[in-house]
């Protein structure tokens, strides 16, 4: 049996530790920060501090003793991951799967302060992507109920979002010839809106193929003219 080199060996460790830190993280998300094993000395928070010290010692290690690891943090790639989370976070809330977090997406309650929905920068990959202040102007953000829009549900959400709204849908055999019709990768579709002054607030995969929602912004009476 050979044996295995040092860059192996750290590497395996890598995993164990990597391993040790979803297993906390698995433990508090089920019984919280503060809970503590009583025949344990740290509750759950401080243990997984010491899980993620033992997980960086190892990539110190890594960096010292194998001159090809070179890793060094990435800021941009930090900030693009937690824009990742909160666009899944975000998809997790409308489902109904996690609460609203207001730090983030603000508070429901404050859905009187959006007198109109803006233009936002979209995510690359954009599949399942919603507008992030939908919550804050659509009547069934919330609710359970899988039933289809109706005009008063629209036309409430247009209300409250100060925009008149143009939906698209697509066959992504035949008009979208960059994904596949099981793909959740959207990101090499670049679908152009319907005018310039049209901006992308929903992008939805259905059985029937992708849908697009549009959003174009109401002119106020006292900029007419």
């Amino acid at each position: 049996m050979s044996k295995m080199s040092h860059e192996q060996f750290l590497l395996m460790k890598l995993a164990e530790e990597a391993s040790e830190v979803a297993q906390i993280a698995l433990k508090t998300a089920q019984f919280g920060m503060t809970e503590k094993h009583p025949d344990l000395p740290l509750d759950n928070k401080h243990r997984i501090y010491v899980e993620l010290n033992d997980l960086l010692a190892v990539v110190d290690e890594l960096n010292t003793c194998w001159s090809g690891f070179g890793y060094k943090p990435c800021y941009a790639s930090k900030i693009n991951k937690i824009a990742k989370l909160n666009e899944y976070l975000g998809y997790s809330i409308r489902l109904g799967k996690v609460e609203i977090v207001p730090a983030i997406f603000g508070n429901p309650t404050d859905s009187a302060k959006i007198k109109q929905l803006k233009p936002v920068p979209v995510p690359d990959n954009f599949y399942c992507w919603s507008h992030p202040d939908m919550h804050l102007v659509d009547p069934r953000w919330s609710d359970d109920d899988e039933r289809p829009y109706t005009q008063e549900d629209f036309n409430l959400l247009k209300d409250n979002a100060g925009v008149d709204i143009t939906h698209e849908s697509f066959d992504p055999f035949d008009e979208i010839p960059k994904i596949s019709n099981d793909s959740c990768d959207w990101s090499k579709w670049k679908p152009k809106p319907p005018s310039p002054d049209h901006f992308l607030i929903g992008a939805y995969d259905t059985e029937d193929g992708p849908v697009l929602w549009w959003a174009k912004q109401r002119v106020k009476d006292s900029e007419v003219g």
